[in-house]
């Protein structure tokens, strides 16, 4: 069967088996997201383009409940970063799009069914596409986060997507038949004040439960997916990462460090409070100023100068830069500046607002004997990754155990699609070397201990698929080399050939390889720092600190070696020096 796409120059022919030769993982040129299944080919054989099923056969316009008024137009942007108006995701290239309202809607968000039936509930669902603040009544947590919801117009039944999509049935390891999901209501012995035969608490009768009816055991949702037997897919487990994210344009440990400031702080208070207590405040240009009293308490305990508030951010976003300034990085978690945050007009320090509202103490499984205090200002060695950092850190002063503030925000434990098995954040053995880049292990990793499966935390933090200037396709991560290990591959960028136990990025298309360490300058040791600007007597200007990546880097001007990753720069001319030049000058 033959179809001509309206966003695709070439015939596409469907293909109904699966992918079965066990070659490398396909991805739809729509969604980004892995193919199994029926999908459509391109018929030039020279061309990559492939879609699945659903994808391939979305109308060209659409009628959504999100824009009653105007149809919306399916296009391809593979070059413009868009934000879903339902997920605020960029969820792949095909993207429904209204020019009147200047609104997007990628293919899982427009694709979703407005209306559902739910096995915990009576009546029909309608689809609710604006970010809500409820108590979802299938797993009865309160979800204060910026997600599609489904409602029930008869009697208010709210729930998560997430909670939509719950197993039918699980298995749990503390009783012996499979357990079913339902309405709590529609159990025979719901009459009855009921608790959970997992954690002994009551069980709602408003909430959806697992439960078998036969035996009268009852089980929280939650509590029956942590009871999963273990034979159940690990994959089905809810709220655990699964890495590779989907493209660059997700900044996965910013968005940690910020889910973790929510969670940690749900009460309202920051970690500024006592500093920034009921501020007066005076827009300007999209600047908040504090009122002077306010400044005053700010400086000393989190910087010495005065701190502005920037909702916008005049900066690139873009992820991959041919350098990374000063003044474009947190001082808290060294990631890339985005808005809201506070800015320094006097230095280049620079705060995210969710980092300045990191809490002053946690209790950190990985520290479980005390309790780790919040450290602004340090030059420690993170205890989980084995980076240095001059950051934000937490530290145990009793102990001297330290974890910046990327691996105090990352989760313990994840799946990753180049392993089967969950991977554990602990201490890995001796001479242990990561399976992404062949390098070894200082402190912690990622780990699976049944596998002796082992790689570092950024490492497993590297999205699936990017793109950069020296190729005009998309770039996937791909953990073996495509065409076997005795091909050679030679990097792009820094023209080395690829050690093929290393995970690269392929393009299949113009047979393009780059390491993972060249592509992202993030993997470098040295990328936990900022360091404050230089003066040199060979140059009259102060040098500022920069990041450079290894794609055509400039030579240092002291030693004319090539200043890739650490290195300092003169704003007023083209003067640089690399890292080992320019700290000798610190």
């Amino acid at each position: 069967m033959e179809l001509q796409h309206f966003l695709h120059p070439h015939p596409l022919t469907l293909v109904e088996e699966q992918n079965g030769d066990g070659g490398q993982m396909e991805y739809c040129s729509g969604c980004m997201n892995p193919i199994q299944g029926p999908r459509y080919i391109c018929s030039d054989s020279e061309c990559s383009f492939l879609l699945h099923k659903l994808c391939a056969e979305q109308p060209e316009k659409i009628d959504h409940p999100s824009r009653p008024q105007h149809p919306l137009t399916l296009i391809n942007m593979p070059w413009v970063t868009y934000q879903c108006e339902a997920c605020f995701r960029r969820n792949g290239d095909f993207v429904y799009y209204c020019d009147l309202c200047d609104l997007y809607l990628d293919l899982p968000c427009a694709t979703l069914p407005k209306q559902i039936q739910h096995l915990g509930h009576n009546h029909p669902l309608m689809l609710q596409l604006k970010p809500s603040l409820f108590r979802c009544d299938a797993c009865d947590k309160f979800h204060e986060i910026q997600e599609i919801s489904y409602q029930c117009t008869t009697c208010h039944f709210w729930v998560l997507k997430d909670c939509v999509s719950l197993p039918d049935t699980v298995n749990s390891a503390s009783h012996e038949h499979p357990l079913a999901l339902t309405s709590c209501a529609k159990l025979e012995f719901s009459k009855f004040k009921m608790f959970c035969d997992v954690c002994s608490e009551v069980v709602k009768q408003k909430n959806c439960v697992y439960a078998c009816a036969g035996c009268r055991y009852v089980a929280h949702v939650g509590c029956a997916q942590n009871e999963m037997d273990e034979k159940e897919d690990e994959s089905d487990k809810p709220n655990q990462i699964c890495l590779p994210l989907a493209d660059e344009s997700i900044n996965l440990i910013s968005h940690l460090v910020e889910q973790f400031s929510i969670e940690k702080n749900n009460s309202g208070e920051s970690n500024l409070k006592g500093l920034v207590d009921h501020p007066f405040e005076m827009e300007l240009s999209g600047i908040v100023l504090f009122d002077a009293k306010v400044l005053r308490k700010m400086q000393g305990m989190v910087h010495d100068h005065p701190l502005h508030r920037f909702d916008e951010y005049s900066g690139s976003e873009e992820w991959i830069l041919k350098e990374l300034k000063g003044d474009e990085m947190c001082n808290a978690c060294m990631q890339r500046i985005s808005a809201p945050y506070y800015g320094c007009s006097d230095c280049d320090f620079r705060l995210h607002k969710y980092c300045s509202e990191l809490p002053d103490e946690i209790q950190h499984p990985l520290h479980p004997q005390h309790a780790l205090s919040l450290l602004k200002r340090c030059f420690v060695e993170c205890k989980a990754c084995g980076d240095l950092c001059n950051g934000f850190a937490y530290y145990c002063s009793e102990c001297r155990f330290n974890l910046d503030v990327k691996c105090a925000t990352f989760p313990l434990t994840i799946k990753h699609e180049a392993h089967g098995h969950a991977l554990t954040l602990e201490e890995v053995p001796d001479r242990a070397r990561c399976r992404a880049c062949q390098q070894l292990i200082k402190s912690r990793a990622l780990q699976c201990t049944s596998c002796n499966f082992n790689v570092h935390l950024k490492c497993a933090s590297l999205p699936r698929a990017v793109r950069h200037r020296h190729d005009e396709h998309t770039l996937v991560l791909t953990y073996s080399p495509p065409g076997g290990p005795t091909k050679e591959y030679t990097c792009r960028i820094c023209k080395e050939e690829i050690n093929p136990k290393q995970w690269l990025y392929y393009c299949d298309d113009c047979n393009n390889s780059l390491h993972t360490g060249c592509l992202f300058s993030v993997l470098n040791d040295e990328m936990n720092m900022k360091y404050p600007p230089i003066t040199s007597y060979k140059h009259p200007h102060p040098l500022t600190f920069v990041r450079k990546s290894k794609d055509d880097p400039p030579p240092c001007d002291s030693c004319g070696n090539p200043c890739n990753g650490i290195a300092f720069q003169c704003k007023e001319c083209d003067y640089n020096l690399d890292f080992e030049c320019g700290s000798a000058l610190m």
